[in-house]
């Protein structure tokens, strides 16, 4: 068989699975859907978690690609949302992210995906994958969950133990860490410490309900993402308290104004997404010092004096 009739027959197999990709990322869709379609493969889209759940029990796709930085649900809660209901547990479910940590990885994994695909995504490695799963969920049909081959089985347990021992965790609401974070990332790897906090967060609660102040909060961790690049961490210190662990030793050095930048920017996200209610919120900012426990107490004071000013204009 030649290459170009390989080719064709595998677009002819391709052609009875249905993908669907979820991502609110529209520019990124479009390239994807492209290159799934030349494939072979029968593609749709949805915008963001919502619809790609409405779309999820509708379509009830061969394959999901989705992302996880979503308004809510982002990708996670997503996956464990399909994962409690029998007839979609077990649709193959991948991952395709900017997020590139180790951490980041294992909790997409540990969520129940399948796989986890960094952006941006090689087309012949992406392929590959999408083939690799829908291939292992075909034999799990043939032979039956339980009757998969034995050393699938091993790997998930492996996978499995690993993520048990290593994995820190994932704040169900925003997709950002908790505070165990802190249990397999040296905060002392970064040189700056910024602690933020919601202004007048109970009060927003109160007047627009829980579900648009977790709004408010999921958006703060989405914005953290679009603005700052990957290889910083944030951490869900309190209710509506973020810790960002900012400029790794590793990377280019920051400096307070670059900080500054990437607040004033997530600040003027809040501005675009909520122009008729007001959103602001404090921070203090400090480079690491000797002792994380000292930096975190330097940031919590200057943000409380900010935090102050923010309920006295005045003084």
């Amino acid at each position: 068989m030649t290459n170009n009739e390989s080719i064709a027959m595998s677009r002819m197999m391709n052609r009875k699975k249905t993908i669907l990709v979820i991502d609110d990322d529209k520019n990124f869709s479009f390239g994807l859907i492209s290159i799934l379609q030349r494939a072979g493969y029968n593609v749709q889209a949805a915008g963001n978690g919502q619809e790609g759940l409405a779309a999820i029990r509708s379509l009830k796709p061969n394959l999901i690609l989705c992302d996880i930085m979503m308004p809510p649900p982002n990708g996670i809660q997503l996956k464990k949302e399909i994962s409690r209901e029998s007839d979609l547990e077990r649709i193959p479910f991948l991952f395709l992210t900017a997020r590139t940590s180790q951490a980041d990885k294992l909790a997409g994994l540990e969520s129940g995906a399948d796989d986890y695909i960094t952006k941006p995504a090689n087309s012949e490695e992406l392929l590959a994958r999408i083939h690799a799963a829908l291939r292992r969920d075909q034999i799990s049909h043939q032979h039956g969950v339980e009757d998969a081959s034995t050393q699938s089985r091993k790997q998930f347990d492996e996978n499995h133990e690993m993520k048990r021992q290593t994995l820190h965790q994932i704040d169900p609401l925003t997709g950002a860490m908790s505070r165990r974070g802190l249990e397999i990332i040296d905060p002392m790897n970064f040189r700056f410490l910024v602690l933020v906090d919601i202004d007048h967060f109970k009060e927003i609660n109160n007047k627009y309900g829980r579900s648009f102040g977790d709004q408010v909060l999921t958006d703060f961790v989405h914005f953290f993402q679009l603005t700052a690049n990957s290889s910083n961490m944030m951490i869900r210190w309190g209710s509506d308290e973020f810790l960002l662990l900012l400029d790794p030793l590793t990377k280019n050095k920051y400096d307070y104004q670059d900080i500054e930048n990437i607040l004033v920017r997530i600040q003027q996200q809040y501005f675009n997404t909520y122009p008729k209610i007001k959103i602001t919120f404090a921070y203090g900012v400090a480079m690491m010092q000797a002792s994380f426990d000292k930096t975190l107490e330097q940031v919590d004071y200057r943000m409380n004096e900010m935090k102050r000013y923010h309920k006295n204009p005045s003084i």
